[in-house]
């Protein structure tokens, strides 16, 4: 509607700018400019045209800040099947495995929710200052509160994502999966193990947070509450980010 309104607007303005014989004859026959109502019928096809280009300039760029956490949890999938070709396990540990997404990050990258009892990853890489601050021991990635400012992060940091996914083993393997997975199963090293990652952010600047997960085998997902998914849209093959809740379309 508002745009049918916009472009009949938009053609009554074009008609005025050009009607008769053209801008300079319009001018001969006014020569004291636009009348008031004209110049109030184009401020408002300005405002009409900005009431719809503004939202979609807005889920344009929330649109392209979701490119981050794409690369970034398929540069967590590659590193967790590179370790377990050497090590014949996953970690929950992003240093043992070689994670360490770029400066800058919107994200918190978790992989510690559900830990390894065998090793120590229970702790938080940080990026308050332009050194950051890391342990031997993290399991986690929060974003970047130097580039973006604390008001921000807050809602992001505050506490690790959570996801709602269920993974399936392949068919006849004895691969060992747990509902909702962040981190690694079973607890303890093992070659028949699985993984899942998670993340989350603010991308657009309202309450809500834009949700992923990857996991190291094939899922389903409901989402987390808009959109709901159905059909295909739940399937998630693994090492493929999926997108739970979509903060570009949603509220």
């Amino acid at each position: 509607m508002l745009a049918s309104l916009a472009a009949v607007a938009l053609e009554w303005t074009l008609h005025v700018l050009t009607r008769d014989a053209g801008i300079a004859h319009l001018m001969k026959k006014h020569p004291q400019g636009f009348t008031l109502v004209e110049l109030m019928i184009v401020v408002a096809v300005i405002g009409i045209l900005a009431a719809l280009a503004i939202p979609n300039f807005i889920r344009f760029q929330a649109r392209s800040k979701q490119a981050e956490v794409k690369a970034n949890l398929k540069a967590l999938f590659t590193a967790e099947r590179a370790y377990l070709q050497e090590h014949d396990t996953y970690s929950c540990n992003i240093h043992f495995i070689g994670f360490n997404p770029e400066r800058g990050n919107r994200y918190h990258y978790t992989l510690n929710t559900t830990p390894r009892i065998d090793e120590n990853c229970g702790t938080q890489e940080t990026r308050l200052t332009a050194a950051g601050a890391t342990l031997g021991s993290d399991g986690d990635v929060l974003a970047d509160e130097f580039k973006h400012g604390n008001l921000a992060v807050a809602a992001t940091n505050a506490a690790p994502a959570t996801v709602t996914y269920a993974p399936i083993p392949p068919l006849g393997s004895s691969i060992v999966v747990v509902a909702n997975l962040v981190g690694v199963v079973p607890n303890i090293a093992s070659s028949n193990g699985s993984f899942g990652g998670a993340a989350w952010g603010n991308i657009d600047s309202d309450a809500q947070l834009d949700r992923w997960y990857v996991s190291s085998v094939s899922s389903t997902t409901p989402g987390d509450g808009c959109p709901a998914l159905v059909g295909l849209d739940q399937d998630a093959p693994s090492g493929e980010p999926k997108n739970t809740y979509n903060d570009v379309n949603c509220p």
